[in-house]
């Protein structure tokens, strides 16, 4: 701030070293009219620590309940965080928030129209089709936009030289910067964007196992790979409450004649991408260190899945998010297989086992073999029909995995297991089964009866208490 008063007032001789400097800076006397100060990225005071940016928010409560100083008032900018920043014992209040509005797709070409005008070296239709690209990624917020330009001018025209080429080329096109999107780009962005991420997960807590990292993570895991919108449920909206203040989740209302159905989704590719970013971050500080150092298991030359899936639940899946993932039984007693389900026993979900086992497969079983989530999509029949497999693993042997946690789905979920590895892989279908009595020892003897009489697919069955503590696994093979 003080090189920035310098180029502004050569005259004057400025020098802010700390707060007292600071406020005789902005002494009434030497200031003629009030001063209105704007201050950009002002989130980042969240990176510093507690009592830095409590002296500086103190520092401008203190001018503005003073009579001396010529400031009138305070414009504080930023992407995220701002309101997370006032602590609730501060006597700092902002008195009105203003949010900026996203830009359109005509206005980011028009921003970089500006910034190819700017460097005739560059070939403003490329810039054009690149504009566009981050438009799609970004949805026009005006922060991740900015930092796509700012990234675009610092790593990729200044490395292919700030000019032409010898045949009087573009020095970067739309290629380029997808290539680099793709590879790079969140190595130098999640430099800048460090705020969302202790928004999210709380950089104060002392453990992974802090109750709110832990429901953001459950959360991502969730959500993150849904594109078309969720629902969030009543009980736990309010947790949700500052996703929708900092706009990484948006509300949207699909309507029809009888009522306006309510869904959230998340504000833009780019911020989902960075959410999987921190998610895998924070999700590996929960797992044990020598996942890398377990060797891989094998028998007759191939991967044995039985063991590698025993050793995964067993040692190394976080029992905490398991537990998290649980639903109740909403229907009156029924069955569950072969098991009597009660209105409020706990039903497992797939997404959670789904996730983490990918997380851990590829830590594992790492250089050799690779892991590939939502591996395919085909036709069947008249009708195009999309066949998902959970998990497909590629290398020397190719395996799909296809998890299924609802017994009444096990006949369809075979079926797209057994068609996909026809084509390319051995299948191994995981049924996980939470038995609700742990003293049961009926339940814990109780098999789907695919299990013993499929031969063509590897089936394990994976049981566990609600506590995700005692487990009970077992193969057709």
């Amino acid at each position: 701030m003080g090189e920035a008063l310098k180029h502004s007032f050569p005259l004057r001789k400025v020098s802010i070293q700390n707060e007292i400097d600071f406020v005789r800076c902005f002494s009434k006397d030497l200031w003629e009219k009030p001063v209105v100060l704007f201050i950009d990225e002002f989130d980042l005071l969240f990176l510093s620590t507690s009592s830095v940016y409590s002296d500086i928010l103190k520092t401008f409560e203190g001018i503005k309940n003073s009579d001396y100083t010529a400031i009138h008032s305070l414009v504080a900018i930023g992407h995220f965080g701002l309101l997370k920043l006032i602590d609730k014992s501060s006597p700092f209040k902002f008195t009105s928030r203003i949010r900026v509005p996203y830009f359109s797709e005509d206005q980011v070409l028009e921003l970089f129209g500006m910034y190819s005008a700017d460097r005739p070296f560059l070939n403003p239709l490329s810039i054009k089709d690149i504009a566009k690209h981050i438009y799609s990624k970004t949805n026009g917020h005006p922060g991740h936009t900015v930092l796509c330009g700012k990234i675009i001018n610092d790593n990729l025209v200044s490395t292919y030289g700030g000019g032409p080429n010898q045949f009087g080329d573009l020095p970067i096109d739309l290629n380029t910067w997808k290539n680099y999107y793709s590879s790079s780009f969140w190595i130098e962005a999640r430099r800048k964007i460090k705020v969302m991420g202790y928004l999210l997960f709380n950089k104060s807590a002392i453990s992974p196992l802090d109750s709110q990292i832990m429901w953001t993570i459950y959360f991502l895991i969730k959500y993150s790979f849904v594109s078309t919108g969720f629902t969030i449920p009543p009980s736990i909206l309010t947790n949700c409450e500052y996703l929708l203040e900092e706009g990484i989740i948006c509300q949207e209302c699909s309507s029809n004649d009888l009522q306006c159905k309510v869904h959230f989704n998340f504000t833009s590719d780019f911020v989902r991408n960075y959410m999987m970013i921190i998610l895998r971050d924070n999700l590996s500080k929960l797992f044990p260190h020598d996942i890398i150092s377990t060797s891989i298991l094998y028998k007759g030359g191939y991967l044995n899945m039985y063991e590698i899936i025993s050793t995964t639940f067993n040692r190394f899946i976080p029992k905490e998010i398991i537990r998290l993932s649980f639903t109740n039984s909403f229907k009156k007693n029924g069955f569950f297989g072969s098991m009597v389900v009660k209105r409020d026993d706990f039903i497992p979900q797939e997404y959670p086992y789904h996730f983490l086992l990918f997380e851990i497969l590829s830590i594992l079983l790492s250089p050799i073999y690779v892991i590939i989530p939502d591996a395919s999509t085909f036709s069947k029949g008249e009708n195009e029909t999309k066949h998902r497999s959970d998990i497909l693993i590629t290398g020397p042997s190719n395996y799909v995995i296809e998890i299924v946690a609802s017994h009444s789905q096990i006949g369809q979920h075979l079926e797209q297991v057994k068609t996909y590895s026809k084509k390319t892989s051995t299948p191994v279908l995981i049924i996980i089964t939470v038995v609700n009595d742990v003293n049961n020892p009926k339940l814990w003897k109780d098999l789907p009866s695919v299990i013993v009489s499929e031969k063509e697919v590897n089936i394990i069955h994976i049981q566990h208490d609600k506590q995700v503590n005692n487990f009970n696994i077992q193969t057709n093979q």
